[in-house]
C-alpha cells in the first residue's frame, strides 16, 4: 500500500516515534548546524549531496529515534544513513558523532525551502524535535528569436544597412550580449535594452557594412544562453548589381526638357546629371526607368549615381539653350546688308529672319554674335533666332531700304578731282561712290535721286557704284579715268648735281615736271609712257616727284643728294654718359653713324637733314664730333670734352676749402628738384645760381645775407631738358661750382 506524505503525516510520523522514544536522560544535547544551504545553481540538473554532522555533547547516550524532510520535497532527500527509521533507531553515545548525507537533485526553479527534522531525546530538542532549515536556488537562462535567418535582399552597392530581430527572455535572469561582434561584413552592433528582463523581450541590431555592386555574402553569429545552448543567427545580403543606362530620349533638350532613362537597377540613385550638370529634379519611377527633368545643363553623357556606383550612358545628351537677342546692327539695310546680332546661346541658331523673310545667309561667329546678311525682298520687324527647340525675337525692330538703281551718269570720263553727277532712285543715305571699283574722293547726297561725286586719284576706268544700306547698285555705262602717272622703281637713289637718274612707272603721258627733293630736275626726257630719264639739278634729298596734267605721284623710294655732311655747331660741348647733344648741319640725310671724339655715340636720331641729337655712350671721349653718310663724313671745328661720371661723384658734386663746402642730393637726378647743401665758415652774402654748359643762366635760387655753418635750398629741375648744368654759388669773394645732371 502506497503511503502519501503531507507535512502534516510528516509531523505526525515524528511526533510518535518521539512518543515512542525512551524517557529523556539527562545530559543528552545535540551540537549540529544551524541551517543547510545548497546555494544557488544556474541552468543545472546534477544532484548534489552536502553532509551535516551531529554530536552528542552530553553525558548519557543520544537517542535519534527518526528523521525526515518536512514538508516532503522532491528536491530534498536524506541519503544517508539509510537505516535511519522509527523501527531502528540510532544511538549515538557521548562525545560521539553521526553523519546525516542531505542530497539535493535540482527539479523546479526558483527558491526551495524546507527543514532536516529529528526526533530525539535531547535536552536542547523542543518538543523532541529538532528542525534545521534547508534552503536552495535554481535559476534558468534561455531566449527565443523572431528569426535566425535573415535576409538583405537587393542593398545599394557600397551602402551600409542595418536590420533587427525580435528576442524573448524565457529564462528567470535577465539576458545581455557582449557588443559589439563583428564577422566578415557584418556585425551585430547591440541588444537593446542591454539588459532583458525574464518574459520581456528587446531588439537585436545587425549592420551589413556594404560591398560593391553584385557582391554577395553572408555569416553566421553564435548567440549563447548561459546554459551551454547556442542559438545561430544566419545573416545574407546581396547587393543590388551595376546600374545600368540602356537607353534614353529625347537625346536633345533645353531647360526644363523632361527626359525619360530607360536602364537596369535604378533604386536608389541619389543624382542625376546631364552633361555634368545636376538635373533640375528626377523620380525614380521603377527599377528600370528614371524621369528626369534638365536644368541650365551642358551637353554630354547622362551620369546617374546608385550607391557607391554609377551609370554613363553610351549615347551622348545635347543641351541646346535658350537663345537671346539683346541688340543688333546697323539697324537699317537692304538686301545683302551685313547684320551684327549680339546676344546670348547664338551658337546653336539654325534659322534668322528679319520680319518674317529668312536671311540670305549667317555666320555664327560666336556663342554671343552672329553676321547675318539680308536677303532679297527682306522685310522690316523683329529680328528672330531660331534654335531646333526654341526661338527668341528682339525687342529692336528693323528697317529693310530697298536696293539703289542708278539711271545713268555725267560726264563718262575724266581725270583724278572731275565731278560726276549720278542720277537714279532709291539713292538716299548713300555710303560709298567708287569709279571701277575705286572709291571716289568725295560726294554730296543732293537727293534721293542725285548724287555728285568727285574722282579720287586712285580712280580707275569702269563701273560707277553706288552703296546705300539698301544695297549696291552700278551704272550701265562704264567711266573712263584719265589715271595720274605712278612711279615703280628708281635708279640710282643717290647722286650729285648732273647725275643721270632713270623713273620707271606708268602713265607718264603729258610730264609737266620731275624734281627731287622738292627740287626741279636739271632736265628730263620722256622716252615712253613707262620711262623717264632726269637730270639732277642743284638738288636736295627727299621725294622723288613726277608732275603730269592728271595728277602727280611720288616714289616710294627716297633720293639722296650726295653732299658731304657739314656740323656747324653742337650743344651741350661737355657732358657724360647719357647726355643728349644736339647737332646741327647741312647734309645729314642718310647719316649711318656719328662718333664723340672717335667713339660712337650711344644712339642717334636724324631729326632733319639739318640737325641730330646723340647720346653719348659710356665709353664716350673728348675730341671732335663726327657725322658719317654715304656721301662721306663731316667733323666739328671744336672738341667736345667727355666728363667722366666718377669725377663727377668723387669731386665735382663736393667742393670744399676753408670757407665754403658743396654738395648736391640727390645727383644726377630725375625728380623735380636736387637740393644743395653748403656750409659756410663765416657771415657772408650768398647768391646761388644754375648756368647751361654753354653759360646761359636759367635761374636764381638764392641770395642774401647767411650766417656761418650749414644751409640748404632747392635747386628746382621740373622744367629742364635731359643734360648737364652747372650750379654756382657765390658767398662774399668765394665761389665754387657743381656740376648738375638732369637724366629724363
Amino acid at each position: 500500500m502506497n503511503r502519501i506524505y503531507t507535512p502534516f503525516t510528516t509531523l505526525c510520523a515524528i511526533l510518535l516515534l518521539v512518543l515512542a522514544a525512551p524517557h529523556q536522560a539527562s545530559g543528552q544535547f545535540i551540537a549540529a548546524p544551524a541551517s543547510i544551504n545548497f546555494g544557488t545553481l544556474q541552468c543545472s540538473t546534477v544532484l548534489t549531496t552536502t553532509t551535516i554532522v551531529i554530536q552528542n555533547t552530553g553525558a548519557t547516550t543520544l537517542v535519534l529515534s527518526g528523521a525526515a524532510i518536512s514538508p516532503p520535497n522532491t528536491d530534498f532527500s536524506i541519503v544517508s544513513p539509510a537505516n535511519i527509521s522509527s523501527n531502528t533507531p540510532l544511538f549515538i553515545n557521548p562525545s560521539i558523532t553521526q553523519a546525516i548525507v542531505i542530497a539535493y537533485n535540482p527539479q523546479r526553479i526558483g527558491a526551495q525551502n524546507a527543514a532536516l527534522v529529528l526526533a530525539s531525546n535531547a535536552l536542547n530538542a523542543t518538543g523532541g524535535i529538532n528542525a534545521i532549515p534547508i534552503t536552495s536556488q535554481r535559476d534558468s537562462a534561455g531566449f527565443t528569436v523572431s528569426t535566425t535567418n535573415i535576409v538583405l535582399n537587393n542593398v545599394p552597392a557600397n551602402t551600409s544597412t542595418t536590420t533587427s530581430i525580435t528576442l524573448l527572455n524565457t529564462g528567470s535572469v535577465p539576458y545581455s550580449l557582449p557588443t559589439p561582434q563583428f564577422s566578415g561584413a557584418f556585425a551585430l552592433d547591440s541588444l537593446v535594452p542591454s539588459s532583458i528582463a525574464p518574459n520581456t523581450t528587446g531588439r537585436v541590431f545587425l549592420r551589413f557594412f556594404g560591398a560593391p555592386a553584385g557582391v554577395t555574402t553572408a555569416t553566421t553569429f553564435n548567440l549563447a544562453d548561459g546554459c551551454g545552448r547556442v542559438t545561430s543567427l544566419q545573416i545574407f545580403a546581396s547587393v543590388q548589381s551595376p546600374p545600368l543606362i540602356t537607353s534614353f530620349a529625347p537625346n536633345v533638350g533645353t531647360v526644363g526638357t523632361r527626359v525619360t532613362i530607360t536602364g537596369t537597377s535604378l533604386v536608389g540613385a541619389s543624382a542625376v546629371f546631364f552633361g555634368g550638370v545636376q538635373a533640375q529634379s528626377f523620380t525614380v519611377d521603377s527599377p528600370t526607368q528614371i524621369t528626369a527633368t534638365v536644368a541650365q545643363g551642358a551637353s554630354g553623357a547622362i551620369f546617374i549615381s546608385v550607391g557607391g556606383g554609377a551609370a554613363i550612358s553610351s549615347q551622348t545628351f545635347r543641351f541646346i539653350p535658350q537663345p537671346s537677342v539683346l541688340f543688333f546692327t546697323p539697324s537699317t539695310g537692304g538686301t545683302g546688308t551685313a547684320v551684327t546680332i549680339i546676344g546670348t546661346n547664338l551658337d546653336n541658331v539654325l534659322q534668322v529672319r528679319f520680319g518674317a523673310v529668312l536671311a540670305q545667309s549667317f555666320t555664327i561667329d560666336s556663342p554671343t554674335q552672329i553676321t547675318a546678311i539680308v536677303g532679297t525682298g527682306g522685310q522690316s520687324g523683329v529680328v528672330t533666332a531660331s534654335t531646333q527647340l526654341s526661338a527668341t525675337t528682339s525687342t529692336q525692330r528693323f528697317t529693310f531700304i530697298p536696293q539703289p538703281n542708278i539711271l545713268f551718269i555725267t560726264p563718262q570720263s575724266g581725270a583724278a578731282g572731275t565731278a560726276v553727277t549720278i542720277i537714279g532712285n532709291n539713292l538716299a543715305n548713300a555710303r560709298a561712290v567708287s569709279f571701277g571699283g575705286i572709291p571716289a574722293q568725295s560726294f554730296v547726297q543732293v537727293s534721293p535721286t542725285q548724287i555728285i561725286a568727285t574722282v579720287g586719284v586712285e580712280g580707275a576706268s569702269g563701273l560707277v557704284s553706288v552703296g546705300t544700306p539698301g544695297g549696291t547698285a552700278s551704272s550701265q555705262q562704264a567711266f573712263s579715268f584719265f589715271a595720274p602717272p605712278t612711279i615703280t622703281f628708281v635708279s640710282p637713289t643717290t647722286g650729285v648735281q648732273g647725275a643721270i637718274v632713270n623713273i620707271i612707272g606708268s602713265n607718264f603721258t603729258n610730264v609737266t615736271g620731275v624734281s627731287f627733293g622738292g627740287v626741279p630736275a636739271q632736265n628730263f626726257v620722256v622716252s615712253s609712257p613707262t620711262q623717264i630719264i632726269a637730270t639732277v639739278g642743284v638738288g636736295g634729298s627727299g621725294n622723288i616727284t613726277v608732275s603730269t596734267q592728271s595728277g602727280s605721284t611720288t616714289a616710294s623710294q627716297q633720293f639722296v643728294y650726295a653732299a658731304q655732311p657739314v656740323i656747324t655747331f653742337f650743344a651741350p660741348s661737355s657732358g657724360m654718359a647719357g647726355t643728349v647733344v644736339n647737332i646741327f648741319g647741312t647734309f645729314f640725310s642718310g647719316t649711318t653713324g656719328v662718333n664723340f671724339g672717335g667713339i660712337p655715340a650711344r644712339s642717334f636720331q636724324v631729326v632733319s637733314p639739318t640737325q641730330i641729337t646723340a647720346v653719348i655712350g659710356d665709353q664716350g671721349a673728348t675730341g671732335n664730333l663726327a657725322v658719317v653718310t654715304p656721301s662721306g663724313a663731316g667733323f666739328s671745328q671744336s672738341a667736345f670734352m667727355f666728363i667722366p661720371r666718377s669725377s663727377i661723384n668723387a669731386s665735382v658734386n663736393t667742393s670744399s676749402d676753408a670757407a665754403l663746402t658743396l654738395r648736391l642730393s640727390p645727383n644726377p637726378t630725375s625728380n623735380v628738384s636736387s637740393t644743395l647743401h653748403y656750409t659756410l665758415a663765416e657771415p657772408s652774402l650768398v647768391k646761388i645760381e644754375l648756368f647751361t654748359m654753354l653759360g646761359e643762366r636759367i635761374g636764381t635760387f638764392a641770395e642774401g645775407s647767411r650766417l656761418p655753418g650749414a644751409h640748404s635750398v632747392d635747386i628746382s629741375t621740373e622744367n629742364l631738358a635731359q643734360g648737364m648744368y652747372l650750379c654756382r654759388l657765390q658767398a662774399g669773394k668765394v665761389g665754387k661750382t657743381v656740376l648738375l645732371q638732369v637724366i629724363r
